[in-house]
């Protein structure tokens, strides 16, 4: 005899695809919105909430301390600090290390500090730091950029025929190199872009078709901007989407 299997609550009511309970219909996308948002906020907060009880710099209590910077190591840990002690430690060094860590700090973190503590521009610690890598940045660019495009000039130079060259013998990753290179230099100074461009034109016929793919790829970028962000003495350039080209 074979019995009829008997059916929980939640099976009986009428949801076929999932067999789950019907959520109340007081209960609407806007009240889950909100619980989502509210329960994301409580566990951001707990995560970084600080483990430690006395500030690494100044040695007070986390506790007495108004405004406090967490900063959440590599494994885990979530480490308080005086916020504006910490700041003044920061503005007598180049290369920033956390103090306890000795992690390097990144440009984020340290405009993330800045931010908490309303740091007028003319006393920010990241725009001094800005600058002095920026100088490196573009420095390292322009150096760069002589040296790949003498190499990329001999690889073309070596057969007048072939406009492939410089791919077809293996060379595809240096060539690809100045590509990217040359995009930076649009994004950040097109005068120095277009001095380079125009060079290699007036080259010859073979580097024609090498000036038009700088010029066609460039056009993506042309209403971006390229922000430098840095972490320790690694610069890291980022070219910033205003609005994302249809070309591409």
């Amino acid at each position: 005899m074979n019995r009829r299997k008997r059916r929980t609550r939640a099976q009986k009511r009428p949801c076929k695809r999932h067999r789950t309970m019907i959520p109340s219909r007081q209960y609407g996308k806007k009240h889950s919105a909100a619980a989502t948002k509210i329960q994301r906020a409580f566990r951001d907060r707990k995560r970084k909430r600080p483990m430690n009880t006395r500030c690494a710099i100044t040695l007070e209590p986390i506790s007495d301390i108004a405004c406090v910077f967490v900063k959440i190591t590599e494994s885990g840990f979530a480490r308080g600090y005086h916020a504006q002690m910490l700041l003044n430690f920061f503005a007598t060094r180049v290369i920033l290390k956390w103090p306890v860590s000795r992690e390097l700090v990144s440009s984020v973190e340290l405009r993330r500090l800045e931010s908490l503590l309303r740091v007028p521009p003319r006393e920010s610690v990241h725009r001094r730091l800005f600058r002095i890598w920026n100088r490196v940045f573009f420095f390292t660019l322009q150096m760069s950029l002589e040296s790949m495009q003498q190499k990329v000039i001999q690889d073309i130079e070596r057969d007048q025929d072939n406009d492939n060259i410089v791919v077809s013998r293996g060379e595809g990753s240096r060539f690809t190199s100045f590509l990217a290179s040359m995009l930076y230099l649009f994004v950040a100074s097109k005068p120095k872009f277009r001095s380079i461009k125009n060079d290699l034109k007036r080259r010859g016929q073979s580097f024609v078709p090498v000036a038009n793919l700088l010029e066609t790829s460039s056009r993506g970028f042309a209403q971006h901007t390229l922000i430098l962000g840095w972490i320790g003495q690694s610069v890291v350039p980022i070219i910033h989407n205003y609005r994302l080209p249809s070309n591409l």
